[in-house]
């Protein structure tokens, strides 16, 4: 008799199931208790000290009152404090700071030359311990104090960090995320870190006001955790090629047959590498196909003759060539696996793997020996050679 009964009670009991979720979050935090990060500078003073700056967004500046102009003020505050690590340096910014700071937004960090130089081990860390920052923020390195970064004029966009986040996404570097390092770093391997720069100059935008200028310059090498020394933009070209981050690559060398600069635009460029075990060698054979378009040419040089065509494009393959094993050359100078080939051994070859991952920089600088092969085709390159502007005046 109890059956009859058993089942509404059971349909009731789903029902209060599916609608309890829906109460609400019982550790909820409001949006106006909230401090949002967008860029996290790390410095380290002369007397060791670690010196941590926290960019943040201002709400209040973002939305003005209905009726109300635009506010002039800037849209973001920089917040700095020292300590004897990050976490107290961290400890001192959040008493500053009347809002709970938030991590999630963060998407760009920046250190210091005499941090990376010190070791970045403590930043990494400092990451892994605090769950709401993303393995995908991008990291960059400056020459001088990073926090001098939170100083520019952002003028194309309304963040500091926005800007550097732009540099990302456009590839006009080889990007590294916080991620990237913390494999090489776990994995007996090595990275790099894009460098930026910062000078100061006139604004034409701002009333020829002197303002602070944020550029590209070019990557550090980080070995072991520390950097050890700087690409030149050359050196970090030949990084972009090694890992295809060349989506805005414009590559300009000179044309063989008077000497004169061409500039082609890469596109579809595609990497490959193999290792080979010979005796106590590693051979590591790189290929890199690419296709270009012809975007300027101060040279008389023939286009429409094939042989000609077929010198230049090999020109173009020769200084890729040239940029690639350039950049390998200084990592086995600094006993520095950059492109992680003791991966491809352990893939491949795991009993010599066991037998030299305990000294395989060691191992990397003595017995590798790279050969690459750059094959690069015109694909545009115009119909006619001389500019419109200089055609008849009549």
């Amino acid at each position: 008799m109890l059956f009859p009964f058993l089942k509404p009670m059971l349909r009731c009991i789903c029902v209060l199931l599916a609608v309890l979720p829906l109460a609400g979050c019982w550790s909820k935090e409001e949006f106006n208790d909230r401090a949002f990060v967008t860029l996290m500078l790390v410095d380290r003073t002369p007397s060791g000290l670690t010196e941590l700056s926290i960019g943040f967004f201002l709400p209040n500046r973002l939305a003005p009152g209905q009726g109300q102009p635009m506010s002039k003020e800037k849209p973001f505050a920089l917040v700095n404090r020292t300590g004897r690590d990050l976490a107290e340096a961290y400890q001192h910014v959040q008493k500053e700071v009347p809002r709970k700071v938030t991590w999630g937004a963060l998407r760009v960090i920046i250190v210091s030359g005499a941090y990376a130089e010190h070791g970045l081990q403590p930043l990494l860390d400092f990451i892994l311990r605090i769950s709401d920052i993303r393995l995908k923020a991008f990291l960059y390195q400056i020459n001088g104090k990073a926090q001098k970064v939170g100083g520019i004029t952002p003028i194309f966009e309304r963040f500091p960090s926005e800007i550097i986040r732009e540099f990302s996404h456009m590839e006009l570097l080889p990007c590294t995320t916080i991620k990237d390092v913390l494999y090489a770093h776990y994995n007996y391997g090595d990275s790099f870190i894009p460098q930026l720069s910062l000078t100061d100059k006139k604004m034409n935008s701002e009333n020829q006001k002197v303002g602070s200028w944020l550029g590209t310059k070019g990557a550090v090498l980080i070995r072991n955790g520390k950097q050890t020394a700087e690409f030149t933009r050359e050196q970090t070209r030949g990084i972009q090629w090694m890992t295809e981050k060349v989506k805005n690559m414009i590559l300009t060398f000179a044309s063989p047959t008077d000497g004169k600069p061409i500039s082609i635009r890469i596109a579809n460029l595609k990497q490959t590498l193999t290792i080979e075990q010979a005796d106590d060698r590693i051979d590591v054979h790189i290929g890199i196909q690419s296709a270009g378009d012809l975007i300027s040419t101060e040279s008389s040089a023939n286009l429409s003759d094939l042989t000609v065509l077929t010198q230049i494009q090999q020109a173009a393959a020769d200084q890729i060539k040239t940029e690639t094993m350039d950049v390998l050359k200084q990592t086995i100078a600094h006993h520095a696996d950059l492109f992680h080939i003791g991966n491809q051994i352990l893939w491949k070859y795991p009993e010599l793997w066991k037998r030299i991952k305990d000294h395989w920089r060691d191992y990397y600088a003595e017995h590798t020996d790279f050969h690459a092969e750059v094959e690069l085709r015109l694909q545009r390159f115009g119909g006619i050679k001389q500019p419109v502007l200089e055609g008849d005046q009549g």
